[in-house]
């Protein structure tokens, strides 16, 4: 089973999947923003590089790669945990599709917290949003991520 948990940059997601992994014996965890990391450090030449999206979102490839493991590990390792800050309900349901499409259950969490909270989480974290992470990150935690 993969156990979707979205929301908010500052929302509480890691915390959440602590807990979890903690409750849930034998679970594991799925970082699909570690493959739009490494894709957006590609060069801008290599076909699958997420440099030329604002977000790695936005890379159908991010999507298909992040669909394939997070199934194969679901089958493979029971419950998988799978935190994301996804803003775009057409690529959170690709996400979803994709792997019940492969034969995994999905469940999907929904964190929500008062844009104050969030503001202040990010604040704390050490985020300046006169930075150039802040600039990107601070619009998109402050907007009302759908679920």
């Amino acid at each position: 089973m993969l156990v979707i948990i979205n929301g908010a940059f500052g929302v509480g997601k890691t915390t959440v999947v602590g807990i979890l992994r903690q409750r849930l014996h034998g679970s594991t965890l799925f970082d699909p923003e570690r493959i739009g990391y490494i894709l957006h450090r590609l060069p801008s030449f290599f076909p699958f590089s997420t440099r030329r999206f604002d977000d790695y979102q936005d890379s159908a490839f991010w999507r298909s790669i992040t669909v394939r493991l997070a199934s194969r590990q679901a089958r493979c390792r029971g419950v998988v945990l799978l935190p994301m800050c996804s803003s775009n309900l057409v690529y959170l349901d690709e996400i979803r599709s994709g792997v019940e499409s492969r034969g995994c259950a999905v469940q999907h969490l929904c964190l929500t917290a008062s844009v104050a909270t969030i503001g202040s989480r990010l604040t704390i974290r050490g985020l300046n949003p006169d930075s150039a992470e802040g600039r990107w990150v601070y619009p998109r935690a402050l907007k009302t991520v759908p679920c």
